[in-house]
């Protein structure tokens, strides 16, 4: 059948994201493909922890709350290797942001991360460890010398007035 005659036929990929959706790709249109289902995958988890926190510290909880998860009769064998304390990852505005991973079955990274943030999270609260939020603090900046002058805000008259007068709410 010579080649004009043959019936042209639309060849495309088809997958199914996490949410449901199914996408449809053509094959012409396909320039890169990652797979997190060949061999095993990596569970890359970035934590924050406040400034004044000792970096050291927190990443040897990481580290304990990672040889627990992979001593964990469910979880350990989806875990391959222990767990890699990375470090300090950057500095954000808010927290020093540690990092670590794991590796893991294909397709586990994202129970496993999910797990680790559980049981890191309550062994952050155990060690007093914080795990900051954004949040602004305003001081009128210190010199070298160490000493600030006051910072005085207007408001304070009005609060004591306000607690004098309806009582204070703590």
């Amino acid at each position: 059948m010579p080649a004009s005659s043959r019936k042209s036929r639309l060849r495309y990929v088809r997958l199914r994201d996490y949410d449901g959706n199914v996408h449809f790709i053509p094959n012409g249109s396909i320039t890169t493909v990652t797979n997190k289902s060949r061999s095993f995958a990596y569970a890359v988890v970035d934590v924050g922890v406040a400034y004044r926190e000792n970096a050291d510290e927190a990443l040897a909880v990481m580290r304990e709350a990672g040889a627990e998860l992979k001593s964990d009769p469910v979880f350990g064998p989806k875990i391959l290797e222990a767990v890699e304390i990375v470090g300090v990852e950057n500095w954000a505005d808010s927290a020093v942001i540690l990092r670590c991973r794991f590796k893991v079955a294909p397709l586990e990274q994202w129970n496993v991360r999910r797990e680790f943030l559980r049981r890191l999270k309550a062994a952050f609260d155990a060690a007093g460890i914080e795990i900051p939020f954004p949040h602004l603090t305003v001081y009128a900046g210190e010199p070298k010398s160490g000493v600030a002058p006051p910072f005085r805000l207007a408001q304070e008259a009005r609060v004591a007035n306000a607690e004098r007068t309806f009582g204070s709410r703590s």
